[in-house]
């Protein structure tokens, strides 16, 4: 969804809380029409992810591409690396420095710690599926409380993305649905 920045200025009121959910309804449902057409079976059981006959195991064909590509294409997860940053001269003739030892040592530590507390390459195994099954996908950095940093897959399901109107778009907020209790419970 796109939103200018100053609509995320002040607190929201009810009128643009509900705009805000009027908007995601529509990218709400198409992920909740291609998690069917991803879970269905042919005998139209709902939400079941396979079904067998006498003649063998029957499955829909999201299913099976959509686990192939993710296989492939998730096969061997993205390493981080940190590269020293060699000296360079910028377009307008001043000098960039060439990254020192110390500096390094320090991004190579964080990047360190970040890869102690997650498991990096299921979250993009996670984010990649969610891509390929239901067009969406993403994760965040937050900092915990013992100020460690962890990366949180989102659900396309109840969260979608708010960017902002530029060229290049930069993500401005996040809307998470939850969903809305059936019954109260005492």
């Amino acid at each position: 969804m796109r939103f200018d920045k100053s609509y995320f200025a002040k607190r929201l009121t009810k009128d643009q809380l509900a705009e805000l959910e009027r908007q995601a309804a529509a990218p709400f449902q198409n992920t909740k029409d291609l998690t069917y057409r991803f879970s269905r079976k042919p005998n139209g059981d709902k939400y079941q992810l396979m079904g067998s006959d006498k003649k063998g195991v029957i499955m829909p064909f999201e299913y099976y591409s959509s686990n192939v590509t993710n296989g492939y294409m998730t096969g061997n997860p993205p390493a981080i690396t940190v590269k020293r940053r060699p000296e360079r001269i910028k377009s307008d003739g001043t000098v960039v420095p060439a990254m020192s030892d110390d500096e390094h040592n320090e991004v190579t530590s964080i990047v360190e710690s970040i890869e102690l507390y997650n498991d990096l390459p299921e979250d993009f195994k996670t984010t990649n599926f969610n891509l390929v099954t239901k067009c969406r996908g993403g994760y965040g950095l937050f900092e915990n409380s013992e100020n460690q940093i962890e990366v949180v897959s989102s659900d396309p399901g109840d969260t979608i993305a708010i960017l902002d109107y530029n060229i290049k778009p930069q993500l401005i907020a996040t809307y998470r649905q939850y969903p809305r209790a059936t019954r109260l419970i005492s």
